[in-house]
């Protein structure tokens, strides 16, 4: 990866480093779409997060709930954080959790492997993980 996009034939599986990502800090979610194989998550300034297997929604009560997204799961909460705005994110290398003015956080977790996990594209800018 150089300057934050993807060169040819190149894998990342870790997330962007905080200070690469502080972008997303300030942003509303515009919408949340189910896709066959992923969900993405749309934000107000046209950035575009899709991820194909695993998130993690946690409402403002801290009830948690795993939504595997090759393996199907059942009803969501996730309309909760549309048109809310992301005040905090926290970056581990596998991880990236976004936290909600409303209190809700998603998590969504990278699995190390051969394939990618998904990719937070942000105008010219495309960071696989």
């Amino acid at each position: 990866m150089i300057d934050g996009r993807i060169v040819e034939g190149s894998r990342m599986k870790e997330f962007p480093d905080q200070t690469t990502l502080r972008f997303l800090i300030g942003i509303r979610v515009a919408n949340v779409v189910f896709q066959p194989y992923s969900i993405d998550v749309r934000f107000d300034d046209g950035t575009l997060l899709v991820t194909e297997h695993l998130i993690e929604h946690v409402d403002q009560n801290g009830r948690s709930r795993k939504l595997d997204i090759q393996k199907g799961f059942e009803a969501t909460e996730l309309h909760k954080i549309v048109d809310r705005q992301v005040v905090s994110i926290i970056r581990a290398p596998f991880s990236l959790t976004l936290h909600f003015d409303n209190g809700h956080a998603l998590t969504v977790i990278s699995l190390p492997g051969p394939l990618e996990s998904g990719h937070i594209w942000r105008g010219e800018d495309l960071f696989v993980f």
